[in-house]
């Protein structure tokens, strides 16, 4: 979605940078549902259209999400992520190394040595 409003303006800087045409930077509307010249606006600058293309979007990411194998995937990634990292299912991390264990240093003394 942020690709899809900025495509226009990043492919143009592109070209501009590969030698070809001069992209003019600053101006307004370069995207076409948003919108930075209006100063506090709502919704962050994004027009009825852009809010209306999110909803479309939102709908159809979460409607992919709930299909069996994505359901499935996510689950395996989890458990590699998991056992890559030493989490249980529990959200608990695994138990401390030994070099976590070691004795605290003791606290410094005071010297009159003022290099120390």
């Amino acid at each position: 979605m942020f690709f899809e409003n900025q495509h226009y303006r990043h492919a143009a800087l592109a070209i501009a940078k590969t030698g070809g045409p001069v992209f003019p930077t600053g101006q307004p509307h370069t995207s076409p549902w948003t919108t930075t010249v209006g100063g506090q606006m709502a919704f962050g600058g994004w027009s009825p259209e852009g809010q209306e293309r999110w909803k479309k979007m939102r709908d159809k990411v979460t409607g992919a999400c709930q299909r069996p194998h994505v359901v499935q995937m996510e689950a395996e990634c989890l458990a590699r992520l998991r056992a890559k990292h030493g989490v249980d299912g529990e959200g608990r991390a695994a138990a401390a190394t030994p070099a976590s264990k070691r004795d605290k240093l003791p606290a410094a003394e005071e010297s009159d040595n003022e290099f120390l």
